[in-house]
């Protein structure tokens, strides 16, 4: 298997996946409604505590302000990890990390 260098930005996504065990996986994919680059953080079920829905705004907010203009137009959202590869849903794209 072939790795290539993560970006500062996915790094980020990273750590902040190792800090939340819900996460199961990060992928980049796109969002079908809006077409544009998206990353995805991963759970088992789509969790919909208020405080990790805002912990997932706030860091979209942070990487949007960081990397605004630097990196084409992204996202960060939250979807439901597929229960194997065969049956990824194709906007999900490509992991980034898996735990």
């Amino acid at each position: 298997m072939v790795q290539t260098q993560k970006s500062e930005l996915e790094e980020i996504l990273i750590e902040f996946a190792k800090e939340h065990p819900q996460i199961k996986a990060l992928s980049l994919g796109n969002d079908p409604e809006a077409e544009i680059k998206t990353y995805w953080i991963l759970t088992e079920r789509y969790d919909l505590s208020p405080k990790f829905n805002d912990e997932i705004s706030m860091l979209d907010l942070k990487l949007t302000e960081k990397y605004m203009g630097l990196e084409e137009y992204f996202q960060v959202m939250q979807y439901t990890l597929p229960e194997d590869e065969e049956n990824k849903d194709g906007f999900l794209g490509h992991y980034i990390w898996k735990r």
